[in-house]
């Protein structure tokens, strides 16, 4: 019989050639990283510029008395803005303000993504896809999530009010929106619809 002291340190041999092994790849060479493999974060949006090449862009929640409320956001310079201030819209607001807009929405995609300041979009609307989370609202507050839609593209866009139109759609499908005649609209809106003016986009902090 092996004594016992002899047993005991085969079995940690053993033990730790297996240790060794886990994790261990069977491809046999190391890869590079393709650009899908590493995760895409979004930019980080501040209350205030954090280097020279920060733009503005504005996102506008509501007040107690469900005004609304255009506040400024900067973040670094890129392609994609108008759908960046959707997404710091649908994070929900900051302290002392509201939102209408169900806080489990999310934006699936804006078409076309026209940049912060462009004079003029195509001539189709532009559609913001949300998920299914935003037809949570019901009534007034209906109108307030559209309306908070609608207003933080039109004072991303202010050259492009006047024939700026937005379509809705929740996960693809096309959405009907209330405007401010209590009716709810199968056609795409535009700011008019909910007396929008330059002075809905003043910033208030």
């Amino acid at each position: 019989m092996r004594p016992p002291r002899r047993r005991l340190a085969v079995a940690l041999v053993v033990l730790a050639l297996a240790g060794c092994a886990c994790g261990v790849p069977t491809s046999g060479s190391p890869r590079a990283l393709g650009q899908n493999d590493v995760p895409q974060l979004a930019p980080t949006t501040t209350t205030a510029p954090a280097a020279l090449s920060d733009l503005p862009f504005t996102v506008v929640w509501l007040t107690s008395s469900n005004a609304t409320a255009a506040l400024v956001r900067y973040a670094p310079e890129q392609a994609n803005r108008l759908a960046n201030a959707l997404n710091v819209l649908l994070e929900g607001p900051p302290a002392a303000y509201f939102t209408a807009i169900p806080i489990a929405t999310r934006l699936n995609g804006v078409t076309p993504n026209a940049a912060v300041g462009q004079a003029s979009v195509q001539s189709e609307p532009i559609t913001v896809d949300l998920s299914n989370s935003f037809q949570e609202s019901s009534g007034l507050d209906e109108l307030l999530a559209v309306e908070q839609v609608v207003f933080t593209i039109a004072c991303n866009l202010p050259q492009a009010v006047p024939h700026l139109l937005i379509s809705f759609e929740v996960d693809g499908n096309p959405l009907q929106v209330p405007v401010l005649n209590n009716t709810t609209v199968a056609r795409p809106v535009t700011p008019a619809d909910y007396q929008f003016t330059s002075a809905s986009c003043m910033p208030v902090g």
